[in-house]
This record gives structure tokens, C-alpha cells and sequence, in this order.
């Protein structure tokens, strides 16, 4: 607890701060001082009411909108955009979507420029086509046997199995089929012969120098002597040709048997028949030479043309080993 002396030293020190405070008020008073309120506040011009409270709101703007436009600024805002003389409309939130190719397809062909593929591409005539990746594979031949042989030319293999065959002679039978379809009228003029149709037949294996013989099939031969067919056939290279006085009224099968001249088998020319020539592989002639004659039945005989006086004896033989080994040593 305070004690008298402590609080009657208070009484004087709050007397003291008292009588401070009169003072300056009264000197406030003697200059003019008036009590701290705001009796009128203006903004540009305009006076701001004072509340209650002696509170003054003055209102400073924070938003563009809040200001008033008078330099006649726009507003952010597109109102026109054009692309190439076409004006773009105005979406929603004030934007406008222009489309800029990105693609060759987007564009406006208007100089006809054509789109990367291959029309038409043709090898020797004729016309290839391209797959869904515009691509063309022409086949150029790496090899001879990918080349149409045109002009009939052979294979070693096949020249020399020509030469084997020359030389020993072959057979080939094979069974074809004479079409009723493809024969060839000879002109009505042409009164050399009754034969006016003709008709070449693709044959493996027939050449100029085979003989061919065509053996129609049983159950053909009556509709083959109906069209008048020619026993006749003639062979060229890969083909054998047919004559007939009409076409038949169907197919005809035949077999075929080409023949080919071998080393037991001479050659037939406009003088006649010649007999080949005999070798060491070949059947064939020969001539009588000297040392040899031949009877009157072809019997041969060879002679060496030694005398009998030439001859050695017997008894010649003794005497001669008896001089070169004598028996008295």
C-alpha cells in the first residue's frame, strides 16, 4: 500500500501537468488556434462531405473505366482484321481466329500445280500402275533368260544338246491339240489349191530339221476327215504347220513324234540318199584301201604285201638262236 507521503507527492506532480496543459491551451487561444477539425475538402474541384465521424472518403481511382476518357482513347479492342482483302469476323472476348496455312492442300491452287503422284508411266507400251504410295516399279531386266527371245537365239546348253542330238539322233513324242479356232483363209483368188485354211500350232522341240508325224487320236478322226485335214505337216522353228480344206468343227488331239537324223541314219539331199562317213564314234561307209580287197559277197580281206621268200621259217628261227647262244660253251 502507498504511504501518505507517496501519494500526496502524486497529487503534486498531476497538479503540475494540469496546469502545463492549461497554459498551452491558453497560449493556443491567444494565437489564433482552433480545434483540430477538417471543415471542407475538395477533389478537382469537387467538395467531399464530411462524416460523422469527421472522416473524409476521397475517392482515387484504381480501374481505367474509373477515369474519364477525354483524349478519346479505344478500348482494347479489335473491330476489323483482314486477311488478304477478306475481313475476319469478331468472336466472343473481343478475338478473332485467323487461319494461316500449314499444308499444300490448304492452299488455292490457282496455277494448276499438280499433286506429287504419277499419272500414267508406260515400259515399252504399256501402262503401269501406281500403289497407294505413288510408287512405280518398273522391272528392268538383270538377266538374259528376263528378255523375250524375239529372235530365237539358243543356250550353249541347248546348241549343244542340237549338236548331240545331230550327231546321235533323237525322238521326241509329245501330244498337242490343233485348235478349231485361228485358221488362216487364203485369198478366194488363189485356185492353186483346195488347202484354203492353214494354221501354225506351237510345238516345243520342232525345228527344220526334225520330220514330224502326227498320229490323230481315235475319237478326232472323224471330224479331221470331215474338214479335210492334210496328212501333211510341215515343221519350222517351234511350230508345226496344218492345212485343211475348212476348219474343224472342234479340237482336234494328236500325238506327235519328231524325229531327228542320228549317226546311224544318213542325210537325204536333192541327189538322193548319202551315207555318212564312218568314224570311231559313227557307224558308216568306208573305202577299200591297199592291203585290203573285197570278194564278190563283201567279204574283206587284208594282205601286208610281204612275199613267202620273206617269211620266216622254223628252222630260220633255231638257226638263229643257235648262232647268238651256241651250245658248245
Amino acid at each position: 500500500m502507498a504511504t501518505l507521503s507517496q501519494l500526496q507527492k502524486l497529487g503534486e506532480g498531476l497538479k503540475r501537468i494540469s496546469a502545463d496543459i492549461s497554459e498551452r491551451v491558453q497560449v493556443l487561444e491567444r494565437t489564433g488556434a482552433q480545434k483540430n477539425l477538417i471543415e471542407k475538402i475538395t477533389v478537382n474541384g469537387t467538395p467531399m462531405n464530411i462524416g460523422a465521424n469527421k472522416t473524409v472518403d476521397i475517392p482515387v481511382p484504381t480501374k481505367l473505366t474509373q477515369l474519364e476518357n477525354d483524349a478519346h482513347y479505344q478500348e482494347n479492342v479489335i473491330e476489323h482484321v483482314q486477311v488478304n482483302g477478306m475481313t475476319l469476323p469478331t468472336g466472343e472476348g473481343k478475338r478473332v481466329h485467323i487461319s494461316i496455312p500449314t499444308r499444300v492442300s490448304e492452299f488455292i491452287n490457282d496455277a494448276g500445280y499438280q499433286a506429287n503422284a504419277v499419272e500414267g508411266v508406260k515400259v515399252n507400251g504399256e501402262p503401269l500402275t501406281a500403289d497407294e504410295a505413288k510408287t512405280v516399279d518398273i522391272l528392268v531386266p538383270t538377266k538374259v533368260s528376263q528378255v523375250e527371245n524375239d529372235q530365237g537365239y539358243q543356250t550353249q546348253s541347248e546348241v549343244n544338246a542340237m549338236i548331240q542330238a545331230a550327231a546321235n539322233g533323237s525322238a521326241q513324242i509329245t501330244d498337242i491339240v490343233i485348235p478349231s479356232t485361228g485358221w488362216t483363209q487364203a485369198p478366194v483368188s488363189d485356185e492353186s489349191t483346195e488347202l484354203r485354211y492353214t494354221i501354225d500350232v506351237n510345238v516345243e522341240g520342232a525345228t527344220e530339221i526334225v520330220y514330224p508325224s502326227v498320229a490323230l487320236h481315235k475319237t478326232d478322226l472323224e471330224t479331221a476327215s470331215a474338214a479335210g485335214l492334210c496328212p501333211a505337216v510341215q515343221a519350222s522353228a517351234g511350230t508345226l504347220r496344218f492345212w485343211a480344206q475348212l476348219p474343224p468343227k472342234k479340237d482336234l488331239a494328236a500325238t506327235v513324234l519328231l524325229m531327228t537324223p542320228g549317226n546311224m541314219v544318213g542325210v537325204v539331199s536333192s541327189g538322193g540318199y548319202v551315207l555318212p562317213v564312218a568314224t570311231a564314234t559313227r557307224l558308216g561307209g568306208v573305202k577299200i584301201g591297199s592291203g585290203i580287197t573285197a570278194s564278190v559277197d563283201g567279204t574283206i580281206t587284208a594282205s601286208a604285201g610281204i612275199s613267202s621268200e620273206e617269211v620266216v621259217s622254223g628252222t630260220d628261227i633255231e638257226k638263229m638262236l643257235d648262232e647268238i647262244f651256241p651250245t658248245d660253251i
